[in-house]
């Protein structure tokens, strides 16, 4: 296997991808955390199904090959809003990763199984593993599928790794020349003018990886009530916050590795 591009890897961050000046970087992160009143008892519930999903990830992990940080597995997330057909494009996305990675393992998270034609070829290749739901993570409230979505991707790489792909994504090549990574994002592709961060629909980490686990502390503050300005903070700009105040732990790989 070819070693992965030089030009791909830029570590540490550029200093003009994200918002520059401490108080354009702390300023969200601490409106971001400010504590919303509580439902007590979804918070409960939410701490049995948060305690469920890990336990049931734990018991899908497998030991990781020598030589590699990263085992060979490849993760989707889908049905965290209701039950679904299961679109062609996610068919191709899995298979695509499936064909490029003959000999990795497939995960397919979900709450609600989705159904038609397209699954039912597929649903014999993967390794099924159905969730609860996550209305709350700590105190903070995921009203949006795509938060929870978030959430349990990192719980997949932190208790598990792999690789986790976004179900609209298609694989080109091999992901084995980053298995030796602790945990591998890319740089979102930005616009001029806009600030910048890392995106999670492709990324890679090794079990107990230190980023997943600095990553996840962060989803207990969540205070998105969807599509709003806090829509994509936990999930692309507290990320390259992380990667400014803690470099090591992650690889980044320019964005047209990913995109």
């Amino acid at each position: 296997m070819a070693p992965i591009p030089e030009s791909l890897v830029t570590n540490p961050l550029p200093s003009g991808l994200f918002l520059r000046g401490h108080v354009h970087r702390f300023v969200p992160r601490l409106i971001n955390q400010i504590m919303a009143v509580p439902d007590r008892k979804k918070i409960l519930t939410a701490a049995t199904n948060f305690a469920e999903i890990e336990t049931r990830m734990k018991a899908l992990a497998l030991p990781v090959e020598r030589g590699a940080n990263i085992p060979p597995v490849l993760h989707f997330v889908f049905g965290l809003k209701q039950r679904e057909h299961l679109p062609y494009y996610s068919k191709i996305a899995i298979l695509s990763a499936m064909y490029h990675n003959p000999q990795w393992r497939v995960l397919f998270h979900y709450t609600h199984e989705p159904y038609g034609p397209h699954w039912d070829a597929l649903k014999p290749r993967l390794t099924l593993n159905q969730v609860p739901t996550l209305d709350y993570v700590g105190n903070a409230p995921m009203r949006h599928y795509a938060h929870k979505a978030d959430v349990l991707r990192l719980l997949a790489l932190k208790h598990i790794g792999g690789a986790y792909l976004d179900i609209d994504t298609l694989t080109q090549k091999s992901f084995a020349d980053l298995q030796k990574f602790q945990f591998v994002m890319s740089q979102q592709r930005h616009l001029p003018g806009q600030p910048g961060g890392l995106c999670n629909a492709i990324m890679l980490g090794a079990p107990n990886s230190a980023f997943a686990k600095l990553w996840l502390q962060a989803a207990g503050h969540c205070r998105s009530k969807g599509k709003d300005w806090l829509y994509d903070f936990n999930a692309l700009k507290f990320p390259a916050m992380l990667a400014y105040e803690n470099p090591q732990p992650l690889t980044l790989l320019n964005s047209p590795a990913f995109f």
